[in-house]
């Protein structure tokens, strides 16, 4: 499965979640469909996540855009609630835990004159982030394979900065679509 994400941070102080701006992103990944009953499924994904935010700062040299990315591994294992409502068309809600694992972090500072982007040390960032996926879809049969279509919420529980009195949590929503075999 392929899709897009659009990310931010959230915060315990309204002004440093205020700041925190939305970042285009993308994602994707495997996913096996674990069929228990024609209603329920269990749903293990490995997915390459983009991630980070993009705020306005002002920074030594002038104003800029500064758009961090967060590259992880994501694990979710997403219990699945489908309801056949015809036969080539399944609409699903689910719901899981999911882990994260940072594989490389990087800063992009866009002035009005000039981008510098740079590699960042990942000694900044937490390496692991855990926490929820939510959402629902539709899988529609073609033939021996299926089309699937996903809007996901996901909200992470842990800071993701390391050593810093700044707490940030990841928050973002995807839309995916995928086949599935």
């Amino acid at each position: 499965k392929l899709g897009g994400t659009l990310a931010t941070a959230t915060s315990d102080n309204s002004a440093v979640t205020d700041a925190q701006g939305t970042k285009l992103g993308f994602g994707g990944g495997i996913q096996v469909v674990l069929g228990l009953t024609n209603w329920f499924a269990v749903q293990p994904e490995v997915l390459y996540q983009n991630k980070g935010t993009q705020a306005e700062q002002t920074l030594p040299e002038g104003a800029a855009t500064v758009t961090t990315n967060l590259n992880y591994i994501q694990v979710p294992v997403l219990a699945s609630l489908r309801i056949p409502a015809l036969r080539a068309i399944t609409p699903k809600l689910f719901v899981g835990p999911h882990m994260a694992f940072l594989l490389s972090a990087s800063e992009r500072q866009a002035f009005e004159d000039s981008t510098v982007t740079q590699a960042v040390d990942n000694s900044n960032f937490s390496t692991f982030d855990f926490g929820f996926t939510g959402g629902l879809g539709v899988d529609f049969k073609m033939g021996g394979s299926t089309l699937t279509t996903e809007l996901r919420l996901e909200r992470g529980l842990l800071n993701y900065l390391d050593g810093d009195n700044t707490t940030l949590r990841h928050q973002s929503a995807s839309v995916f679509v995928g086949v599935v075999f």
